[in-house]
């Protein structure tokens, strides 16, 4: 059996989950209404996102991400349902007498607009998925992960962190990129106020480039969790971030296969004012320096 088809089945078993409503409907007869429209499950982003099936690394598991509309709950509502692939392997087997498959977990997240639940990844030992939770473009992203072996939903960051990339390894080793919504709100005053004429002398190129108006948002912090011990990456007392082409959006972030090291796969800024020509490196030696 391929994924492709293990995939497949996943969605119509999640589909299956509904066969008594459908019936019910088509029973009664009833018209299609704008309540239906919205309690629709969708298997990919109404953006224009690809539709997310994504087995672990073990391929013991395999996650399908949906969204719908809660008209009772008056919110967004996004799932990974999370399957044993040889749950459905029997199905296949004995699809006469099997009943429907059914997800071993289902991670359930709410809020005002979607998506929830993004850039989700499995663990490399295949023990969770990781994801950014957050409702729709708001910046309000919190750094999540979904333990499967206990069932748990454990907060990797603080609520008064903005996450904007992550890489993980497990709970004891992740790096990730964040600013503090205080920032923001400084941020997002000054961009209000008037703004005076700019002389350059004493400016960077960059402030130059990119005048406060311009910014989404202040730039991010890169923070490190290796051993457990969390640190924020410095270079020579000043913060660092990895920066995209964009100028302000948070980079690329990568760890070592043992989580002992970090490393960006984009530029980085120094201090806000000092573009660096290198890649940042946060490591088990930096966290030890952390705490001294």
């Amino acid at each position: 059996m391929n994924k492709v088809t293990i995939a497949i089945l996943s969605i119509v078993a999640l589909l299956g989950t509904s066969d008594s409503r459908i019936v019910s409907a088509q029973e009664a007869k009833r018209p299609f209404t704008v309540a239906d429209d919205i309690g629709l499950t969708y298997f990919y982003d109404l953006g224009g996102g690809r539709a997310e099936v994504l087995f672990s690394p073990d391929e013991s598991y395999f996650a399908v991400w949906s969204e719908r509309g809660r008209v009772e709950l008056n919110c967004v509502e996004d799932s990974l349902r999370i399957y044993r692939r040889q749950d459905v392997e029997a199905f296949l087997r004995h699809a006469d007498t099997s009943h429907p498959v059914t997800p071993v977990w289902i991670v359930n997240r709410s809020g005002e607009e979607g998506p929830i639940i993004r850039d989700w990844r499995w663990l490399p030992d295949s023990s969770g998925v990781a994801f950014l939770q957050g409702a729709g473009e708001s910046v309000k992203k919190q750094l999540v992960l979904a333990d499967l072996r206990k069932r748990v939903i454990q907060p990797l960051t603080s609520k008064q962190e903005v996450v904007g990339t992550f890489d993980i390894r497990d709970r004891e080793h992740y790096v990730y990129t964040a600013f503090d919504r205080a920032e923001r709100e400084v941020s997002q005053k000054r961009r209000t106020e008037p703004r005076a004429t700019t002389i350059v002398t004493g400016h960077s190129l960059l402030e130059l480039l990119f005048p406060d108006e311009e910014r989404i948002e202040p730039p991010s912090h890169l923070w490190a969790v290796i051993s457990g011990k969390r640190f924020e990456v410095k270079q020579d007392g000043a913060p660092v971030a990895p920066v995209n082409a964009t100028g302000w959006s948070p980079g690329d972030l990568a760890l070592s296969p043992d989580g002992g090291s970090a490393r960006s796969r984009d530029p980085i800024i120094v201090g806000n004012t000092i573009p660096a020509p290198f890649p940042v490196i946060a490591s088990s030696q930096a966290a030890r320096g952390a705490d001294a």
